[in-house]
């Protein structure tokens, strides 16, 4: 009997008992396997632990059963093992978006979580090992693509590495290690990520005459030709060339759009258009999956995204007439097909009394520019007056905030609120700092799996906004950027790879230059609009930037007025942060403290201030507790959300005590000592470290239950 029988089995036996108490050992049994080695290899094959596909079914037969019968809910949820009504409650409405009631209408679009059976798949005289989830995995684009020269600097996988099932599957631990290890981290830090719309890939190394197996996996960033490999990691170059495209689409809840089956039929989609693979000197081919694309962190509606399966091509006629009329539609589009940009009486216009970025610890560039442009549309001036909760009335200037101008200040106040209610105050990692945020709200998935704070910001103020793509052409989005700025409207804008936004403020419609407000201070991994030679700044400290259009990656353009989120809209956010895992990082950092060595102290230190740099911005959690007890007259959460401001401060405190414990300070320019060897593995040290990652796990959770409390008053 194969190993895909035996987990069939074991599927069976979980399957036959959802409404009764499963017995792993008896599951493991079915499989042939020890319990630990059972829970490993399901977790390993179906990217999650057994026993969340276990709740995934069982809420999925408990909506079958709501939705099909009139028997009463509380008897559905002691049916399938939930001790309360409540408890049922929040875990049917974490996995289907809607309470258990909402969900009786049969009408209601929720989709269950299907049943997983594993299979194995054959190809030629190869034997491949995967899963199935009923999937409804489609390929639903296929392109080519100039890629220019390229040094691929990363680490090599070979079956030694993947655990039994093998394949991609079994590379789960290696990722992990890729970011408990900060590798991609190094990388992008040597300031050579080569852009082209991705950084991280997956890649495939096998023989050009055999059409299976994978002979080895490859994962790290590809960067420009030349690029100095750091220690420890080892490097392939590739010349340039023509790289077919298919754009596989489906949930990323699963591994579905990663299997080796997936990347194979991704491939022979590319090939049935007569094309052929193009063979490395070295005979053998190489194809890639690429991630970090827009694609694969924004789903649609249906909660699908895109992943890219590539390789490189021998080219043809025929590929260079496909490229051809693709970039004739682009142009078409731009220059036939588009309005004429209307004159103004004058070809400059800037827009006046902006707040300057905040800066400093408002380090969150997307809401900072948001803040910035909220400030603006909400008619806030110098000349607003700024209500200081220190003094509990209007400022002042009696403390050391009298040369701060009222706009600097009413920015750093909003900033603080913002990044309080969009739940990224009480992040322990922003994984996605690097994205665009521009995911629409979904109702009941939350961060960190998703990331919107870009729409909800927009909704927590109460604006509609559009986002005009690219493939609108030039011409047309600087006359909508035009429209916008006529209208006093500032024009947000992310410029290429990295959380690199920044705020149109004017133009000038002589030179198609285009002004803004950014951070003005980019460092030395930003790239493309910010290169030496590009980027230049006026004056009156706006920069300028004539050939925008090849370095903008979004445009958003405010279009008018809509609902406005309210106070629950910000605590159930709050709530839903500080429940979610959040990569364990509270519980995995005391036992990686336990296990230091001078051999890995620098890389366990460094993992815990990267964390600490997130933790930090609880402190804005504290203003913006302030901020967010305007929003309700009730006495008694007011007083809820001042101990929810104390704890922040605590936890402020508690992270400076943990870089003093680090021997982080001014002296070291806020970089790790080289004396952290010493610290890190000294037990003293050790267990004060611990003490205090504890302590702000425990403010955050008392922040938790005083934020629940707030639905009792």
């Amino acid at each position: 009997m194969s190993w895909h029988d035996r987990m069939n089995r074991a599927i069976d036996y979980i399957e036959s008992n959802l409404t009764h108490k499963i017995d792993m050992k008896q599951a493991a049994q079915c499989s042939n396997q020890s319990e630990e080695a059972f829970i490993r290899t399901f977790s390993a094959v179906a990217d999650m632990p057994v026993s969340e596909y276990v709740r995934k079914r069982r809420l999925s037969l408990a909506l079958y059963e709501i939705q099909n019968s009139d028997e009463k809910v509380i008897n559905i949820s002691s049916k399938y093992g939930y001790e309360s009504p409540d408890a049922f409650a929040r875990a049917f409405k974490e996995q289907f978006g809607l309470p258990p009631t909402s969900a009786r209408d049969a009408s209601t679009p929720l989709k269950p979580f299907p049943r997983i059976s594993f299979y194995m798949s054959i190809k030629g005289d190869v034997k491949m090992d995967a899963y199935e989830m009923d999937s409804d995995v489609q390929i639903i684009n296929m392109y080519y693509e100039n890629m220019p020269a390229f040094r691929f600097i990363g680490r090599r996988y070979t079956s030694l590495d993947v655990d039994p099932v093998g394949g991609e599957l079994g590379l789960e631990h290696v990722w992990s290690e890729w970011f408990q290890n900060g590798w991609f981290h190094l990388l992008f830090n040597t300031g050579a990520v080569l852009g082209h719309e991705f950084e991280a890939l997956f890649m495939y190394e096998r023989k050009a005459t055999d059409s299976w197996p994978v002979l080895a996996w490859w994962i790290g960033v590809p960067t420009p030709a030349g690029t100095e490999v750091p220690e420890g990691f080892i490097y392939k170059d590739f010349e340039a060339g023509i790289l077919g495209t298919s754009w596989v689409c489906g949930s990323r809840q699963t591994l579905e759009l990663a299997t080796e089956v997936t990347h194979t039929k991704a491939i022979d989609k590319i090939l049935s258009e007569g094309n052929t693979i193009s063979v490395a000197d070295d005979m053998y081919v190489w194809s890639f999956q690429r991630y970090d694309s827009k694609r694969f962190f924004t789903p649609d509606n249906d909660g699908k995204v895109i992943l890219d399966h590539c390789v490189f091509l021998m080219e043809s006629e025929a590929i260079k007439q496909a490229m051809e009329e693709r970039e004739k539609a682009v142009l078409f589009i731009a220059a036939e097909t588009l309005p004429d940009i209307s004159s103004t009486p004058s070809p400059e216009v800037k827009l006046e009394g902006m707040a300057p970025f905040a800066g400093y610890a408002q380090n969150n560039m997307l809401l900072s520019a948001l803040t910035t442009m909220l400030l603006k549309l909400e008619n806030i001036s110098e000349s607003t007056p700024y209500f200081c909760s220190n003094i509990g009335s209007i400022c002042n200037g009696c403390s050391g905030c009298r040369d701060k101008s009222n706009l600097y200040k009413h920015h750093s106040k909003l900033y603080h609120f913002l990044i309080t209610i969009t739940g990224i105050a009480f992040m322990n990692f922003d994984r996605n700092h690097n994205s665009t945020y521009d995911l629409k709200v979904i109702p009941g998935i939350l961060p960190p799996q998703l990331e919107d704070r870009l729409d909800f910001v927009m909704k927590s103020r109460g604006f509609a906004y559009t986002c005009p793509g690219k493939n609108m052409g030039e011409r047309e989005v600087f006359r909508r950027i035009k429209e916008s700025i006529l209208q006093g409207k500032p024009v947000l804008i992310k410029f290429g790879i990295g959380p690199v936004w920044g705020l149109v403020t004017g133009y000038n419609e002589g030179t198609g230059t285009i002004y803004g407000l950014d951070m003005r201070s980019h460092g030395k991994d930003d790239k493309g609009a910010f290169a030496e030679g590009n980027m230049s700044y006026t004056q009156d400290g706006l920069f300028a930037l004539k050939n925008w259009f090849r370095y903008i990656e979004k445009v958003v353009i405010v279009t008018g007025r809509t609902e406005k989120f309210g106070f629950e809209n910000y605590v159930e956010r709050i709530i839903a942060q500080l429940e979610a895992p959040n990569d364990g990082t509270m519980s995995i950092i005391p036992r990686l403290i336990e296990s230091a060595t001078y051999e890995n102290a620098y890389g366990i230190a460094a993992f815990i201030l990267n964390a600490s740099y997130s933790i930090m911005d609880r402190w804005h959690g504290s203003d913006g507790f302030e901020m967010l007890s305007r929003e309700t007259n009730n006495s008694a959460i007011h007083d809820i959300l001042q101990q929810c401001d104390n704890h922040c401060v605590a936890i402020h405190d508690i992270v400076w005590q943990l870089w003093k414990d680090l021997g982080i300070g001014p002296h070291t320019d806020g970089k790790l000592p080289k004396r952290i060897g010493n610290i890190m593995t000294d037990k003293v040290c050790q267990e004060a470290l611990k003490e205090l990652i504890i302590n702000i796990r425990d403010n955050d959770m008392a922040i938790l239950r005083l934020l629940k409390g707030v639905y009792n008053q």
